[in-house]
C-alpha cells in the first residue's frame, strides 16, 4: 500500500503544470495583442490548450454551448453536455476529450479571491467550494451546474469572448463583475449544483472556525475546539490542507487586511489590533514582505485605480455591471 501511494504521487509530480505566466505568454503568441498582456482574467472560446493530462495554478471555469463529452478530474470521469458550467481549482488534474463547444474563463488566484471575498462566508456550495479551494494547496473539490438550454447563460458567456477579444486597461474589471453576477445568479436559479469530488468537513469546519476567529485563534485554541492534541493538529493541517497554522492563519488576515484598506476608513494601526497584531510595526512588515509595498501605499493605489473605474450600469446583454460589482473586483 505503501508503495502504492509513493508510485501516485510520482506520477502526479511529473503531470505537466500550466503556470498563470505560461498562459500570459500563450496569449502574447496566439494573439499578438497590441499593448503588453498582463490580465488576471483570460476568456478564449474552445483555447487550444495541451489536451494530456495537466496541472494549472489558476481558477478556471469551462461553460459548454454545444456538444458533450468526459473530462477526467482528479482521476474521476466526468460527463459534461450542453449548458453544463463547472469551476475547477488551482491544482485540479485534469484532462478533456470531447467535441464541445466551450468558453473557457481562467482566473489568476488573487483576482478569485477578491471577486468572491464577500460571499465566502456564505453557507452554501459556492461559499463551501471557495473555503476548500483559496485555503489549500490540495484542493480536490470542484463544483458543476447543470443548467441546461438557458439563453441567457450562453449570451454572456459569448459577450465575454467579445470582451475579451478587444481586451484594455478596464477589461478585468468588468470581466470580474460579470462572473461575480453569474456566480450568485447561478446559486439563485439552479438548486442543483452538484458538488463533485467533495471536500472534507473537518477541513471546512477547520478554515471557518480561523477565519471567524482570525484575531484571536492560536494553534492550541484550534486544537482544543477540534478535540485534538496540538501535535496532531498541526500534523492534520499539513496533510490535509497542505500548510501549517501561520500560513493558513496568514491568508485569512491578509485578506481581511485587503478588505479593510480598500472598504474603510480603518487607520493602519487600527487594522493592525483588529487583525490580531500587538504591534503595527509587525503588521507593516509583514504587509510589506507580501505584496512589496506598505498598507498605506496598498490602499492609495487601490483608491487611484478605483477612480479609473467606468460609469456605473454598463449593460452587457441582461448583465448589469454596477458599482458594488465592480467594487469587488478591486
Amino acid at each position: 500500500m505503501k508503495n502504492q501511494i509513493t508510485n501516485e504521487e510520482k506520477t502526479k509530480r511529473f503531470a505537466p503544470v500550466i503556470t498563470w505566466e505560461q498562459m500570459l505568454q500563450f496569449m502574447r503568441d496566439t494573439y499578438h495583442p497590441a499593448q503588453e498582456f498582463k490580465h488576471n482574467i483570460i476568456v478564449l472560446k474552445n483555447p487550444s490548450l495541451p489536451n494530456p493530462e495537466h496541472i494549472h495554478t489558476f481558477f478556471e471555469m469551462v461553460y459548454v454551448l454545444t456538444g458533450s463529452g468526459t473530462h477526467l478530474i482528479n482521476r474521476h470521469p466526468e460527463t459534461f453536455s450542453t449548458g453544463d458550467f463547472y469551476i475547477l481549482p488551482p491544482r485540479a488534474r485534469h484532462s478533456l476529450e470531447s467535441n464541445m463547444d466551450c468558453v473557457t474563463i481562467m482566473i489568476h488566484p488573487d483576482a478569485f479571491e477578491n471577486i468572491f471575498s464577500g460571499i465566502l462566508r456564505g453557507q452554501d456550495c459556492l461559499g463551501d467550494f471557495l473555503m476548500n479551494s483559496l485555503y489549500r494547496d490540495d484542493s480536490e473539490t470542484y463544483l458543476l451546474f447543470h443548467t441546461g438550454h438557458n439563453r441567457e447563460m450562453r449570451d454572456i458567456m459569448i459577450q465575454m469572448t467579445d470582451i475579451m477579444a478587444h481586451a484594455d486597461d478596464y477589461t478585468d474589471r468588468v470581466l470580474s463583475g460579470m462572473i461575480l453576477l453569474l456566480s450568485t445568479s447561478l446559486l439563485r436559479t439552479h438548486q442543483d449544483a452538484v458538488r463533485t469530488a467533495p471536500g472534507n468537513g473537518r477541513n471546512s469546519e477547520i478554515v471557518s472556525l480561523i477565519y471567524e476567529h482570525y484575531d484571536t485563534i492560536t494553534l492550541s485554541a484550534l486544537a482544543e475546539r477540534l478535540h485534538y492534541t496540538v501535535p496532531y493538529c498541526s500534523k492534520y493541517l499539513k496533510n490535509h490542507l497542505g500548510c501549517n497554522f501561520s500560513e493558513l492563519l496568514g491568508k485569512i488576515r491578509f485578506q481581511k487586511a485587503e478588505n479593510f484598506l480598500v472598504n474603510s476608513e480603518m487607520t493602519i494601526a487600527e487594522i493592525s489590533r483588529t487583525l490580531g497584531y500587538e504591534n503595527p510595526e509587525n503588521f507593516v512588515r509583514a504587509f510589506k514582505l507580501r505584496y512589496r509595498m506598505t498598507p498605506s501605499q496598498y490602499r492609495a493605489a487601490q483608491i487611484s485605480r478605483a477612480a479609473e473605474l467606468p460609469p456605473p450600469g454598463w449593460n452587457f446583454g441582461d448583465a448589469v455591471v454596477t458599482d458594488s460589482s465592480l467594487q469587488a473586483s478591486s
